[in-house]
């Protein structure tokens, strides 16, 4: 009842009615509830975000045992929130959890030893952590072998490898695991060469968040690929640019200024034009510097200060349940 109405999962989002049902079921000794209650502080769901109250929760969960409430400690000791960062102490708690076989767990060790956080960087127990929780089940960390079989990362590269993981962690609706196989798809590696099949993963990382993968469909709507059959459909494309732009992706940002300029799929409109290819220049997309060029002429000074205002305001937009 709690999460139903703390994440609006059928019935009308309330928070505070929600960490009062969830206070409740923790006080008769859920530790899936304290969990939660770690989690909506730690992220600030519906409430200011407080490190310090999210620790309290987590701890109590932890000390009942709770694998996830050790792990989220973890975390908090990786990132310094809440607590003075220490990838010490943070490996310590995810060790606890991993030997209750929680593959989030797993998943952290693995990538602890990859990136050499308060460890040696060690690619052999790194694969060993990574591969037990793939094996139990966790789609990161499947996404993860994935990529370390697509790009023979300490084993011999084996696509066919890659991409079984990939399908495993994106039949699971991970964002990056269906991005690294429309990746596959559309690059015929490991499978062969389906651009359907490409469009239909790339739309699922897409909706999760995956900036890439919306600009990936912009272009894919736009017919920029070899050998593809059909009319764009420019409106579909202008929807992807834009959700890639939202999302801080510099040549998503540069397509959709593009568009505005061209009226192409979206109204005409050398401000937004303008913005966009500005802000994609600084994103590094260099190439949108020529548009610029090609807009100034036709742009009245004022519009052209009301564009370097609107690119100077704006931030990223990133999907709530997606980071990179």
């Amino acid at each position: 009842m709690g999460l139903q109405y703390a994440f609006g999962v059928g019935v009308q989002r309330d928070t505070a009615r929600g960490i009062e049902w969830l206070k409740k079921a923790a006080s008769q000794g859920s530790t899936i509830s304290m969990g939660n209650l770690g989690a909506v502080y730690a992220n600030g769901l519906g409430v200011p975000q407080d490190f310090t109250e999210a620790m309290r929760w987590y701890q109590m969960g932890a000390n009942r045992g709770d694998a996830r409430s050790e792990t989220d400690i973890g975390i908090m000791y990786l990132m310094g929130q809440g607590v003075k960062r220490d990838p010490a102490e943070a490996l310590r708690w995810f060790r606890k959890a991993a030997d209750k076989n929680y593959a989030y767990a797993d998943s952290m060790l693995g990538m602890a030893y990859l990136q050499g956080w308060g460890v040696p960087r060690d690619l052999n127990e790194s694969l060993k952590w990574i591969r037990k929780a793939a094996d139990l089940g966790d789609p990161s960390a499947q996404t993860e072998l994935g990529w370390i079989y697509a790009n023979g990362i300490g084993v011999l590269r084996d696509l066919g490898e890659a991409v079984r993981w990939y399908r495993l962690a994106a039949e699971q609706g991970d964002p990056r695991g269906a991005y690294g196989l429309g990746i596959r798809y559309m690059q015929g590696q490991g499978v062969a060469r389906d651009y359907s099949e490409a469009e239909k993963w790339f739309r699922v990382a897409a909706e999760g968040g995956h900036g890439d993968a919306a600009y990936n469909l912009g272009l894919f709507y736009l017919r920029r690929f070899p050998d593809q059959s059909g009319q764009p459909d420019e409106a579909q494309a202008a929807k992807y640019f834009r959700m890639a732009a939202d999302q801080g992706i510099g040549d998503g940002q540069c397509y959709l200024g593009k568009m505005y300029a061209a009226g192409q799929g979206l109204p005409k409109d050398p401000v937004l034009a303008y913005q966009w290819a500005l802000i994609a220049s600084q994103n590094g997309a260099e190439q949108c510097l020529q548009t610029l060029k090609s807009l100034e002429p036709e742009m009245k000074l004022e519009q052209v200060n009301e564009a370097k205002r609107r690119a100077s305001e704006w931030k990223p937009q990133p999907h709530p349940g997606f980071t990179y």
